[in-house]
C-alpha cells in the first residue's frame, strides 16, 4: 500500500516531526532461511561472509520504493539456475495499478563483502511499459540468521533510486547463504 504519513515521534523527551511518503509491506509468513524454493537453483554461497574468493551470490533480492505522491512499487527476485535474479512485482502510479513482469536485478558489492552498493533493475509492466531503475545504497542494516551448517545474511539497504528522471527512496534487500 502506498501512503503518506505525517506526525510526530517522541523518543526520550526529543520530538521529531515527519511528513513523507512510503510503502507499507506485509510479511507473508515463515521463511526457509537456508535456501529458496521459488524456482531458484537453491545454490548457496560458500566460505566466510567476507570471503573475496568468489563473487557474492544472493539467492533473493527484495525491493520496495516510493517516488513521492505519484509512484510506488515493490517485488522480489529469486536466483535462477542460469544465475540471473528474476522476479515480479507491482507498480502503482498515474497510470493506475499494474504488475511488474520479467524483473531483473544486477548489483555491485562493496569490495571484499556481501554488502550491496548499487542496484540496476529492469522490468516491464503487464501493459508493456518498460521500467528501468538505478539505485545506490545509502545505509545498510545487515542481519545474520543462523541455520544448521551456516547462516543467511539479510542485508537491508536504505537506497536512493532514480526512475524516469525522478528521485525516490526505499529498500533494496539481498539474502546470502554462507555455509560453515
Amino acid at each position: 500500500q502506498s501512503l503518506r504519513a505525517t506526525g510526530r515521534l517522541a523518543i526520550g523527551g526529543e520530538e521529531i516531526a515527519f511528513d513523507g511518503f512510503g510503502v507499507r509491506d506485509k510479511s507473508w509468513g515463515p521463511r526457509n532461511w537456508s535456501g529458496s524454493s521459488s524456482g531458484s537453483s537453491g545454490a548457496a554461497s560458500t566460505g566466510p561472509a567476507l570471503s573475496t574468493a568468489a563473487a557474492p551470490n544472493p539467492f533473493v533480492f527484495w525491493f520496495s520504493m516510493n517516488f513521492g505522491a505519484g509512484t510506488s512499487l515493490g517485488g522480489s527476485c529469486f536466483r535462477r539456475s542460469d544465475g540471473t535474479l528474476l522476479g515480479s512485482g507491482w507498480i502503482q502510479d498515474g497510470e493506475g495499478m499494474d504488475t511488474l513482469e520479467d524483473v531483473r536485478v544486477e548489483t555491485t558489492f562493496r569490495p571484499g563483502s556481501i554488502l550491496h552498493d548499487t542496484v540496476s533493475m529492469t522490468a516491464r509492466t503487464c501493459k508493456g511499459r518498460e521500467v528501468r531503475i538505478e539505485g545506490r545504497v545509502i545505509n545498510m542494516c545487515p542481519t545474520k540468521i543462523p541455520f544448521p551448517g551456516g547462516a543467511t545474511f539479510v542485508n537491508e539497504g536504505l537506497a536512493r533510486f532514480t526512475m524516469d528522471g525522478r528521485e525516490g527512496f526505499g529498500i533494496a534487500e539481498s539474502w546470502h547463504n554462507v555455509r560453515e
